[in-house]
């Protein structure tokens, strides 16, 4: 069976491993909530792509049918003939689907407006400096996505146009036909998504520059912003439509960055999420709940080493109680109460193994008298004294040593026969009379020895009746000496055959005073 010590290191290890896999668990389980965050935040945003992507391009084909619709009409039509309410049904009349068309026109090749939607008499004007003119006048670009500017026609609103080149049958340049689109179609389209906090939508032409950005920095959409030599556009102009990751060129937040083209236009949707919009609130969990984690296993572990701490404490207060419960306090012997349960069990051994059992009664001679003439105290040491002389004498394992009251001591001598067990009655006297006893006060014990051998089912109560009268006996011959009953022949198991079967009349020492047969 494991030790104290070792039981609670394995139940404090346990609790560690425990508490380890429940932090383990909790650690997975807040992973995993990243995990399901940044998933979520990743469709979100490809959904918007998609959605924006998808309506941006179908505005801008309806546009583009516009143009090609007066496109047409102006090539095929013999609009001379026509009042010019008339003449501006069969130009625009494709037009009125279009949402967010500020303006549709028709150029000269000197860039003069020839025919002007919604205003049957045309609004005089030129445009020949607008780079969606100036694109279509040296080549057919079709159709062709103007850099946004400010428009003449509209209150200077910013403004992006799409144009076509109107050419003779032999190739000749006969004018532009282009349709103004307000930038707060793409404003509006892109304030009603959710990025989140610090997410944007740009959509930026192919040449770097911003047409729209939701939110801008500038308040104004950031358009015309050429971001062209960013690192960012150039992986949206080079990538191959993964996502990536990366600090923003015009306020350094790093997002999560998705983009696509927007159908044949050469322009390019951007959506990203910030994130920190996505992980800050799952970072704040994590910590939270980190914390709560690490300061309830902390103070489980502390409670469990309180409490193994506490148990100890309260075994060795156990032990110590115990320990002063079978304990003469002082001399160190075992008392009494202990006594009597150790003759008990050494009895029954001695039964069951039919080995001699031996029993020193040891009384200290006229210690009355020394209390009376050297006071208590000095009787306390005397006793004291005495005890040690007496434990180290019954220094085997089985040897019981106690004090039985006052100033008698007990010692338990199993497997020893008489022989035996008067060498050490004889060598606790000769110690004590030359150890405690001083020459203004001597100090001497009587001992009774008694030895016998007890049959299944005897208590040893005879065996000390026996050593009690031993006593007696060497009291009544002149005290400081051993007087030994035995109560059996059988050989002494303590001490080597050739010393150990001599009976007690043929105990001798040199000191005549300290055997006595009895």
């Amino acid at each position: 069976m494991l030790n104290p010590d070792v039981r609670r290191t394995y139940a404090l290890a346990a609790i560690c491993v425990g508490v380890f896999l429940s932090l383990a668990v909790a650690a997975f389980l807040l992973w995993e909530n990243r995990r399901e965050r940044w998933a979520s935040a990743v469709q979100s945003a490809h959904n918007v792509l998609i959605t924006l992507t998808s309506d941006i391009n179908r505005n801008l084909n309806i546009v583009d049918l516009s143009l090609q619709g007066a496109q047409d009409a102006f090539l095929k039509a013999d609009l001379t003939t026509l009042d010019p309410a008339t003449r501006n049904m069969v130009l625009f009349d494709r037009a009125l689907n279009a949402r967010y068309l500020g303006v549709m026109l028709i150029l000269s090749p000197s860039g003069d407006v020839l025919y002007d939607l919604g205003h049957p008499i045309p609004r005089p004007g030129n445009f020949s400096d607008r780079d969606y003119f100036l694109v279509q006048k040296d080549a057919n670009h079709a159709p062709y996505l103007s850099r946004p500017y400010n428009a003449r026609f509209r209150d200077f609103e910013p403004s992006v146009a799409l144009s076509r080149r109107i050419s003779g049958p032999d190739g000749s340049f006969r004018g532009v036909v282009m349709g103004g689109i307000g930038l707060e179609f793409f404003r509006d389209l892109f304030a009603n998504v959710d990025v989140g906090p610090r997410g944007i939508v740009s959509l930026v032409r192919d040449d770097g520059v911003i047409v729209m950005r939701w939110p801008s920095s500038d308040g104004h959409g950031d358009t015309n912003l050429d971001i062209a030599s960013s690192e960012g556009m150039r992986r949206v102009m080079t990538g191959d439509g993964q996502p990536f990751t990366m600090d923003g060129a015009v306020d350094g937040v790093r997002r999560h960055y998705f983009y696509d083209r927007v159908g044949q236009y050469p322009l390019r949707l951007v959506v990203a999420f910030a994130v920190d919009d996505v992980l800050a609130p799952w970072r704040r969990q994590a910590l939270a709940f980190g914390a709560i984690s690490g300061a309830s296993s902390l103070l489980i572990i502390l409670l469990v080493i309180a409490l193994q701490r506490a148990l100890r404490k309260e075994r060795l207060v156990s032990a110590r109680l115990e320990n002063l419960a079978t304990t003469d306090w002082l001399t160190g012997l075992a008392n009494r109460r202990s006594f009597d349960e150790n003759l008990i069990m050494a009895g029954r051994r001695a039964a069951r193994s039919g080995a001699s059992l031996s029993l020193l009664m040891i009384d200290a001679d006229r210690f009355k008298l020394l209390n009376d003439t050297f006071g208590h105290a000095k009787g306390d040491e005397v006793l004291h004294q005495i005890g040690a002389v007496i434990a180290a004498a019954a220094r085997r394992a089985d040897d019981v040593a106690a004090r039985y009251g006052g100033e008698e001591f007990a010692v338990i001598l199993p497997a020893t026969g008489a022989a035996g067990a008067a060498r050490v009655a004889e060598g606790i006297r000769a110690d004590i009379e030359r150890q405690v006893g001083r020459p203004n006060m001597p100090v001497s014990v009587s001992i009774g020895v008694a030895t016998g051998h007890l049959l299944t089912g005897q208590d040893a109560e005879g065996l000390l009746a026996a050593a009690d009268k031993a006593v007696y006996e060497a009291k009544a011959n002149g005290r400081n000496r051993v007087a030994v009953r035995n109560l059996t022949e059988t050989p002494d198991h303590r001490r080597p055959p050739d010393a150990g079967t001599h009976a007690a009349a043929d105990y001798t020492s040199e000191d005549p005073r300290t055997a006595q047969a009895v």
